[in-house]
């Protein structure tokens, strides 16, 4: 990730008010604009301009904020810019890939956090279960709360076969979320002025430093 690999604080300490700005993020496993993996604390108003690739042929999760979401709570938080995954000809591997994350595992809290990044998944023969857009696999007994959460990124999928795990079935693909298991996980409404004050904001290339 831009500022660390792993973000593993308790649950009172706070992360708050740190930018990353310009970099490439490129790498196989959890790979971030701000962080590779969130283990738990709160982060607050960070914000992360990077572009994040992983590649084939490691089970990888890219997310222009954090590639995998264990634990925690995101505060007020962006990402801007590109945010892909790839996996050659011939690879099982599953791929992840988010504007803003790129698996979330268990309970966590997401609020007022938005992408503006665009996201693509290129697959040779992806496996069941990759998802662009991010994926929640929250286990039995957490929960996940994405509240006041937008993506105003494109999102694209580029499969090279077809068949019973290369199909393009085996890709789930969104905006903000490719991919949801669990179903004890709770969404807020969104906010239609808000979300239209960010296309603008991208529009105008004011979040798009890359």
């Amino acid at each position: 990730g831009g500022i660390a690999g792993t973000v593993a604080c308790g649950p009172s300490n706070v992360v708050k008010q740190l930018s990353v700005n310009g970099l490439q993020v490129r790498g196989s496993g959890n790979v971030g604009g701000f962080a590779g993996v969130v283990t738990g604390g709160v982060i607050e108003q960070c914000s992360a301009y990077a572009d994040v690739a992983v590649v084939w042929p490691a089970d990888s999760m890219a997310g222009g904020f954090a590639g995998k979401i264990e634990n925690g709570s995101m505060l007020r938080c962006y990402a801007s810019g590109s945010v892909s995954a790839s996996g050659e000809e011939g690879s099982t591997a599953v791929l992840k890939a988010g504007g803003f994350f790129g698996d979330i595992s268990s309970s966590c809290r997401l609020e007022s956090c938005y992408a503006s990044g665009n996201a693509s998944l290129k697959a040779g023969n992806a496996a069941s279960g990759s998802a662009l857009g991010g994926s929640i696999s929250s286990n039995r007994g957490s929960q996940v709360i994405v509240t006041k959460c937008y993506s105003v990124g494109a999102v694209a999928v580029e499969q090279e076969n077809s068949g019973e795990t290369g199909g393009s079935s085996s890709v789930k693909a969104g905006g903000f979320i490719g991919h949801l298991v669990k179903g004890r996980d709770v969404f807020g409404v969104s906010d239609d002025l808000i979300r239209n004050l960010i296309r603008m904001m991208k529009g105008a290339e004011v979040h798009n430093r890359i």
